[in-house]
């Protein structure tokens, strides 16, 4: 459901460009810097970047597992996935597919739910 908090009118949201019919969108993440750019966690371990004007496809990030959570960096440039079994990934936007540029694991993760970001983007933190 998109719900519009000028109007307070509830619109049903069709499905984007690009999504197959067995996938259900679990989490969205506007960008900071970007507001038409937005970030969709599947109920699987694919993190699509949509336009939210043309409900385009921008592109596709996979990680391992499913992603629990997602968070942009502050500045817009990269995004950061956390899975449920503790698998960290940080994808690079700057270039037109989004590549991962670090990948690691967190050892002490029991089904991470939550990531974030410093301001300035230097931490991450999870849990």
């Amino acid at each position: 459901m998109i719900y519009n908090l000028e109007t307070g009118n509830e619109s049903r949201a069709r499905r984007f460009i690009g999504s197959s019919t067995d996938e259900t969108i679990t989490k969205c993440f506007i960008s900071p810097v970007h507001p038409n750019l937005v970030a969709l966690g599947t109920n699987g371990s694919a993190v699509y970047l949509a336009d939210l004007r043309s409900l385009e496809k921008i592109s596709v990030m996979r990680a391992s597992g499913i992603t629990n959570s997602i968070c942009f960096t502050q500045d817009g440039t990269f995004l950061n996935t956390y899975g449920a079994e503790g698998s960290i990934y940080v994808f690079d936007l700057r270039v037109n597919k989004a590549r991962i540029i670090h990948r690691w694991f967190d050892q002490a993760s029991t089904n991470g739910l939550s990531i974030s970001s410093s301001p300035n983007s230097q931490w991450i933190a999870c849990g």
